[in-house]
């Protein structure tokens, strides 16, 4: 792996990860979400899109190493990533969004030459972004007070 896919790709999942990582363990969950039925919809819609790019990158790593190029390997740590970020962005949907969403911005930045519709682009960012933006709001929408006295 070189240290320009690292910084490209691979830190700024990292950091989304450890951020919210820290918010869930000072905070824990948030419950609200399971309490409104909009935010929970949008909620799994985000984590169905994350899983959808977990699926591509274990089909684009394992395709890799079966060639014979290690370098596969690399879209194992990216998977890992997604996995975590995913896990904790569904305990803590609105902190995770904003991680995802911020994560996702910063790949698409460091994509040389990036067009809206360039591979790169759809399989590292999309993905990430449009989760981020369906899980912040779920996030928001669990917020809003129901109304009442």
């Amino acid at each position: 792996m070189c240290y320009a896919e690292f910084r490209m790709i691979l830190l700024p999942n990292l950091l989304a990860l450890i951020g919210v990582v820290w918010i869930v363990l000072r905070r824990g969950r948030d419950e609200r979400v399971a309490a409104s039925r909009p935010a929970r919809w949008l909620r799994m819609a985000g984590l169905l899109l994350l899983i959808g790019q977990v699926a591509v990158l274990a089909l684009f790593g394992l395709g890799e190493i079966a060639a014979g190029d290690w370098s596969g390997a690399v879209h194992g740590l990216q998977l890992a990533l997604t996995v975590g970020l995913a896990v904790v962005a569904f305990s803590r949907p609105l902190e995770g969004g904003l991680a995802l969403l911020a994560a996702s911005l910063a790949v698409a930045a460091a994509l040389p030459g990036l067009r809206l519709t360039s591979p790169a682009a759809l399989i590292l960012a999309a993905p990430q972004g449009i989760a981020g933006l369906l899980l912040f709001l779920a996030g928001r929408l669990a917020g809003r007070p129901t109304g009442g006295v």
